[in-house]
């Protein structure tokens, strides 16, 4: 049995699939850099949030975004509208999602924050996703590979390892019969 790849080149279109978080990475890497133009931010159809493209890559909603005067964002960025992003903030490599809030001193490196996620100040993220509804609270360092799904909390004052993946609740199996307790 050998295995096979198939494959077809073509020059005038762009097709990816997102099947793990590497993929995931890679794809919104492609469409944020402008590799899969015309699929990017600012070119929305029929979306309720418009956005604004800046030089290095950086994408603001066109309204509903509330910046403080001392926070960066660096290249290769997007903010999602109704986001609040606090002083000394620094973003960069990440995608932030609508209605976040970002708190004072935070850095944000290569993270994907989906909607609704807060992040308290003080924070050191990396490399890292966060599901949605998610709230760090101050001074927690979170490191390459961490996945924090839906609701999860976390902190104050922790350090995640590498590759933790933390859930709010615990995976239901449909595929097995009930565990019964024997004694």
């Amino acid at each position: 049995m050998g295995n096979s790849i198939y494959m077809h080149v073509s020059g005038t279109c762009y097709a990816a699939s997102a099947s793990n978080v590497v993929m995931y990475d890679s794809v919104s890497k492609d469409v944020i850099q402008r590799w899969a133009y015309p699929l990017v931010p600012d070119h929305t159809i029929g979306k309720s949030t418009s956005y604004a493209y800046q030089r290095h890559c950086i994408y603001k909603p066109c309204d509903g975004l509330q910046l403080s005067r001392s926070c960066m964002l660096k290249q290769n960025t997007l903010v999602g509208a109704g986001t609040k992003i606090g002083d000394g903030t620094t973003i960069t490599n990440s995608v932030i999602g609508k209605n976040c809030v970002i708190g004072p001193n935070v850095s944000l490196d290569g993270v994907y924050a989906w909607d609704n996620v807060v992040i308290e100040d003080g924070c050191r993220l990396t490399t890292c996703l966060l599901a949605t509804g998610v709230v760090v609270k101050r001074n927690v360092t979170v490191s390459p590979g961490c996945i924090l799904s839906y609701g999860v909390t976390v902190g104050p004052d922790i350090t995640l390892k590498e590759n933790t993946l933390l859930q709010a609740e615990p995976v239901v199996d449909d595929f097995g019969d009930p565990v019964e307790k024997t004694e």
